[in-house]
């Protein structure tokens, strides 16, 4: 069974870029555009809590939004691997 998403390969960079925004001066919609753009990029995957955390939501304002915004497909946009929710970048970004 092949699996459909691939994750980042570049996790560790990423969780450095998320440091460093942290200690810098950009404004958090900086932040979360700078995020975003490396996201896309990398074609990765982000938890459902990472997603709010970029958003600034609860969880479960983002579990609703997922069944609600038109251009997200259940199955192949966010699924459950384990005991949590993953969402590819690129519907992150339709959020």
């Amino acid at each position: 069974m092949t699996k459909r998403i691939r994750i980042c390969q570049d996790e560790q960079s990423l969780g450095q870029l998320l440091i460093s925004l942290q200690k810098s001066v950009f404004s958090i919609e900086e932040r979360l555009q700078i995020i975003e753009n490396r996201l896309d990029k990398a074609v990765c995957e982000v938890t459902i809590k990472e997603a709010a955390i970029l958003k600034g939501v609860s969880g479960s304002a983002i579990y609703q939004k997922l069944w609600r915004t038109k251009g997200i497909e259940p199955q192949k946009d966010f699924f459950k691997r384990g005991r949590k929710y993953y969402i590819r970048a690129s519907a992150l970004s339709l959020l």
